[in-house]
């Protein structure tokens, strides 16, 4: 069955410091062509049950701290993505880091194991510092990834259902 006249929301949740995270979430938008993407950057985490419970696809970044760490000020947004999430929820995760660290952007890998048991993480995107234009192409096969998901998920909101 064809998901005709059905237009999937995307929401992404960028945790920036610098706009580098930020920038790629930009990126991301701009190449989602007809999904209706909207960015809510640093989101308070209050704000995240009403942002993700009408979402099909989630895609939450943040950069990485030290040495691949998570950001302490990005907890209490994954705690509430954990908590309020529909189960199976399509996922994307993103960041940005510098190869300079062992662990590049290993707050990418993660906020993916964090996400594991309550979504349906089928996606990760490590970004060098900045986006470049050698990175269009990954992010279109970020999204891409993404959005082949829809096709085996109902169009009822919320991402896979059993």
């Amino acid at each position: 069955m064809a998901l005709t006249n059905y237009n999937p929301k995307i929401v992404i949740l960028p945790y920036s410091m610098t706009g580098n995270t930020r920038a790629v979430a930009d990126l991301i938008r701009d190449l989602s062509g007809d999904y209706a993407a909207e960015i809510h950057p640093n989101p308070d985490p209050k704000t995240v049950p009403d942002l993700i419970r009408s979402t099909d696809i989630l895609m939450i970044g943040t950069y990485s701290w030290g040495n691949g760490e998570i950001p302490e000020g990005f907890s209490p947004i994954l705690d509430a993505v954990k908590s309020h999430a529909e189960p199976g929820l399509i996922t994307g995760v993103f960041g940005t880091g510098d190869s300079f660290y062992p662990a590049f952007c290993g707050a990418v890998d993660r906020l993916a194991e964090d996400l594991h048991d309550t979504c349906f993480v089928a996606e990760r995107l490590k970004i060098e510092l900045m986006p470049q234009p050698s990175d269009i192409d990954r992010c279109r096969t970020f999204i891409h990834t993404l959005t082949s998901h829809l096709a085996i998920a109902t169009p009822t909101q919320g991402g896979i259902r059993s």
